[in-house]
């Protein structure tokens, strides 16, 4: 399913490189496991695919890169934005060095615009965010019998959304839902709906078909 969602991203944007966030609870073999505490964090994942290959054949690479990438699940995103921002403006700074010293041979002018270069702070990690949610079931408080305590989970509100984020949620009777998390000032509620319409069509299109190129 992971690897349709990133299919269609590819029809969508033309384009057969992609990078997209993938969230990892960090939870799973620590004492997070059964805590009450923000532990999520989203890894870039970069992977190509070619389109003349089938689902299932690019599924076998989606894997491994998904694997691969999870080695790096801890590297926080705040601390990957940071360190982006440092080595941009480490290369920055040598540029300029050189410009400086190329031009002061010439006699002309540095930066001539005055204008500052692109820092890591303005470019993002990822783009579309493929969130697989394995826990939108009702919570059980102590254990099993007369005096458990059934809740119900009522999201208020979800984090922001820099571009678009894909939402799935697996559900008690083997159905998954879909659901769409867009930046309001990147998408209109039209251009969202056009986007879900695709969306659900190329799925049932490639998950029919799961050989074909």
């Amino acid at each position: 399913l992971q690897t349709a969602l990133l299919a269609w991203l590819v029809a969508t944007t033309g384009q057969t490189g992609l990078r997209c966030g993938f969230p990892q609870m960090l939870r799973l073999g620590s004492c997070a496991v059964n805590l009450p505490c923000m532990a999520m964090n989203i890894v870039p994942l970069c992977i190509t695919l070619d389109p003349a290959q089938s689902l299932l054949q690019a599924a076998h690479g989606v894997r491994a890169e998904l694997h691969a990438m999870r080695t790096h699940q801890r590297y926080r995103h705040e601390h990957m934005k940071h360190d982006m921002q440092d080595l941009q403006q480490t290369r920055q700074q040598t540029r300029q060095q050189t410009r400086q010293q190329t031009w002061k041979e010439i006699r002309q002018p540095d930066n001539s615009s005055g204008q500052p270069r692109s820092s890591g702070r303005e470019q993002r990690l990822f783009g579309v965010v493929l969130n697989w949610m394995p826990f939108d079931r009702p919570a059980t408080l102590a254990a099993p019998g007369p005096h458990a305590i059934v809740t119900e989970l009522l999201t208020v509100a979800s984090g922001p959304v820099e571009d678009l984020a894909i939402n799935l949620k697996p559900q008690p009777d083997g159905s998954v839902q879909l659901a769409l998390e867009a930046n309001p000032d990147a998408y209109s509620a039209a251009c969202l709906q056009a986007l879900l319409t695709s969306l659900c069509q190329t799925l049932n299109h490639l998950l029919a078909r799961p050989d074909a190129p």
